[in-house]
């Protein structure tokens, strides 16, 4: 049974209970008007834990539980930018709500919080981020610490979002960039030998730098995707992938099973030599005992750039090996449907939208095509 008492200038309820350990202890929550504002809540409260509410959970910060619900749900099964993100929406709570209790948020201080957040983001950021908080409120409704989404039905209005133009190579310029590293590459400047492999298979640079040799099947002439290199967390080779479409079986050309031949004998003379046994099975672990990151990889990819006198403004970065890869398939008349598979998209949709450029040219093309056609028919 709860108290009700004056303190200060407000009233506050009293509600004794016993801990999972048997413990008696004593909840407290203050602030209230009057002495009926405070009986309500008492009684609210009491409801709550006849279902089952936790007292002890009553407390927690929004950001503290969210900070473990991304520990427990997120961080074992998604990649390193997924991450950041859900990293970055820590940092955003923490700003708009300090030391800000679950379950002291209503609605209209979520709703407020999401008009201050859409001032400076694309409405597509804040959707990202107003689903992510959802599903986190979402569990905290689970596990009986709030009763009530206050996401529900949130109005977003963010800044339209500026689309970014896919950078890729011309023909020319991607043949003259897959010469040059192939004559530079050795051991001791691993970096080449994974720009030549984004380039020859499309894949991200967490998946290059997540390759085993026990992914890569030369008799088969193939490369099983399975997990990827968390260079910006964890550090090391990890058994996961961006989304479940990301794993996938990728083609050897004969030109990269040969470089890869080529890099797996001189790794492996160099690791004799040094007495160093691999406990990740690592295709490009380095000769400093470590996989390249990407800013390392980037700046290998510029310099190449710069020898073969790309201008800095049409140069690309490691995604760019991908688009530049994607864009060519396409370009040859490849179908839409192996490229996004090749890719690991996770439908074809993805692809429409990030390459619709070519197929927009591709359209034309048919178009003219099938005039052609029916043209013939009227002869």
């Amino acid at each position: 049974m709860a108290t009700i008492e004056k303190h200060g200038k407000s009233y506050r309820y009293k509600i004794g209970y016993q801990d999972k350990q048997g413990n008696n202890k004593r909840y407290v929550k203050g602030g209230f008007s009057t002495k009926t504002e405070a009986r309500h809540a008492a009684e609210e409260m009491e409801i709550q834990m006849r279902h089952g509410s936790s007292l002890d959970k009553q407390d927690v910060t929004i950001n503290d539980y969210y900070k473990k619900w991304v520990e427990v749900y997120k961080k074992p099964n998604v990649g390193y930018s997924s991450m950041n993100r859900f990293n970055n929406i820590a940092t955003v709570i923490d700003n708009y709500f300090p030391n800000t209790k679950i379950t002291d948020i209503s609605k209209m201080d979520y709703q407020s919080f999401m008009n201050d957040y859409q001032k400076t983001r694309s409405t597509v950021t804040c959707k990202k981020t107003n689903s992510i908080i959802r599903s986190c409120v979402q569990d905290a409704i689970d596990d009986q610490i709030i009763y009530s989404d206050f996401t529900r039905k949130v109005t977003i209005n963010g800044a339209p979002s500026k689309k970014r133009a896919v950078k890729f190579l011309s023909i020319e310029n991607f043949k003259k960039l897959i010469d040059y590293a192939d004559k530079n590459k050795s051991y001791s400047a691993i970096t080449y030998y994974m720009i030549l492999t984004g380039a020859y298979t499309g894949l991200r640079f967490e998946e290059i730098g997540g390759l085993t040799w026990d992914n890569v099947d030369f008799e088969k002439k193939e490369i099983h995707v399975k997990n990827i290199y968390d260079y910006q967390n964890e550090k090391k080779i990890v058994p996961r992938t961006k989304t479940p479409s990301s794993v996938r079986t990728v083609p050897i050309l004969p030109e990269l099973s040969t470089i890869l031949k080529q890099l797996k004998l001189e790794q492996s003379k160099w690791q004799v030599a040094n007495k160093y046994r691999d406990p990740e099975n690592a295709v490009f672990k380095s000769s400093e005992c470590k996989i390249p990151s990407d800013t390392g990889c980037i700046k290998t990819l510029m310099l190449i750039q710069d020898e073969i006198n790309i201008p800095r403004k049409q140069q690309i970065a490691t995604h760019g090996l991908r688009h530049t890869l994607a864009s060519y398939l396409l370009a040859q008349g490849v179908q839409i449907k192996y490229v996004s598979e090749l890719l690991g998209h996770k439908n074809t949709a993805i692809t429409m939208r990030a390459y619709e450029h070519l197929l927009k040219e591709q359209n034309i093309e048919q178009q003219g095509k099938t005039l052609n056609a029916l043209n013939e028919l009227s002869k």
